[in-house]
């Protein structure tokens, strides 16, 4: 081999391994970066999450909060029980239709939207956006399980120009009473969300019980909100959480889960 073969040899390979190098500096600089990122993703997640107060009990946001996740189902339901007979985190994303219209529909009853039994489904629309924001898309569904009967989807009813959701009743006298004695417990505000924390409890006509079934009793005494608030260490207790949407400053229903810390 002459020299000038043995010094382009000898130059290639030179060149090679200077690339060979290259690149891993490379891929090690962008690994070390990555890490840098992910620390200080981390360090922002720490700074958000942080605890800032506790929110009164009865206070306007606590109450009007848990007040979005309420539903009104018949006794003979097997909805009417639905986050009590859940095991696991439920995220609003996870729930059901049932469940999520129920919630939606509900309120407007309570601001006196459902009189006639028909609501507007720009309404529902209009609700659906503040009580779940961001965190579930509406879509409009031909029916939902409601009091006693469904809610119907409809396009055109009777004298209404626009779409609706009107009730459509099974029973008019079935029984809508709710055996469930909730009382808050601890409302807690952080830079991300809001927790509260309810126990929950079931009554009947010889006491309070632990389950829904009535089968573990905790006292003769048929409790209330109030009166439960001594007794609460006895019961099972509920994380509601509602994510902070800062770009709106309101929060947003995001899910519940059975609570095993302290308050």
């Amino acid at each position: 081999m002459s020299k000038k073969s043995k010094d382009k040899n000898v130059k290639e390979k030179k060149t090679f391994k200077y690339k060979i190098v290259g690149i891993l500096g490379i891929i090690i600089v962008a690994i070390f970066a990555a890490m840098i990122i992910n620390l200080l993703k981390k360090d922002d997640s720490e700074i958000s999450h942080s605890y800032k107060e506790s929110l009164a009990l009865n206070g306007d946001l606590t109450v009007s909060l848990i007040y979005y996740t309420k539903g009104k189902f018949s006794n003979n339901s097997e909805n009417r029980n639905y986050y009590y007979n859940q095991e696991e985190k439920k995220d609003v994303s996870e729930m059901t239709n049932d469940i999520i219209y129920n919630m939606v529909v509900y309120r407007l009853e309570r601001l006196g939207e459902l009189d006639d039994g028909v609501v507007e489904e720009e309404l529902v629309k209009e609700q659906f956006s503040i009580i779940f924001g961001n965190n579930l898309k509406y879509k409009k569904i031909s029916s939902f399980e409601y009091r006693c009967g469904k809610m119907i989807y409809e396009e055109s009813y009777e004298k209404y120009k626009e779409p609706v959701y009107y009730l459509m009743e099974k029973n008019k006298s079935c029984d809508l009473n709710n055996n469930v004695v909730a009382s808050t417990i601890g409302s807690f505000v952080y830079d991300d969300r809001i927790e509260i924390i309810q126990a929950v409890g079931f009554t009947s006509d010889d006491g309070t019980y632990y389950d829904y079934r009535l089968t573990n009793k905790v006292t003769d005494n048929i409790l209330d909100e109030y009166s439960m608030r001594g007794n609460d260490h006895l019961f099972e207790r509920y994380k509601y959480v509602f994510n902070y949407d800062i770009d709106k400053d309101v929060y947003y229903f995001k899910s519940i889960e059975k609570y095993k810390g302290d308050i």
